[in-house]
């Protein structure tokens, strides 16, 4: 196969051959891509957007927790939003938190948040 770093194909070679098996390569590797995706799509962030470009819903995964958000707009563009949350423990003796944000014209409103263990 042609070195692409190469400038001009080596003496001997054939160019037209290369480039065939190359695009075939390439067609193999997009049909095994495609197959992958109609059963799962894994990413770390997923971003959905509106025609204009707002996010309106936000998925991320970090090492420790995931977060989801959903946004809405006002009518003077300011954000209102939900955010769903889930932390995981950081030690033997903690609990996993999963919590609510709501968020009003960029103003927090309501946090409701899983409660640790203890005494009731």
């Amino acid at each position: 196969m042609h070195d692409p770093r190469t400038p001009f194909p080596a003496p001997g070679s054939d160019p037209v051959a290369e480039l065939r098996a190359e695009v075939d390569d390439l067609r193999s590797e997009l049909q095994a891509l495609r197959a992958v995706q109609t059963e799962e799509v894994v990413t770390r962030r997923l971003v959905v957007a509106g025609a204009d470009g707002f996010a309106r819903v936000r998925i991320t995964a970090e090492a420790d927790h995931g977060h989801v958000v959903v946004r809405a707009r006002t009518a003077d563009g300011e954000p209102t939003q939900a955010d769903l949350f889930a932390l995981d423990a950081e030690d033997a003796d903690d609990q996993p938190t999963v919590g609510l944000d709501l968020t009003r014209r960029g103003d927090p409103e309501v946090r409701v948040t899983t409660l640790p263990p203890g005494p009731r």
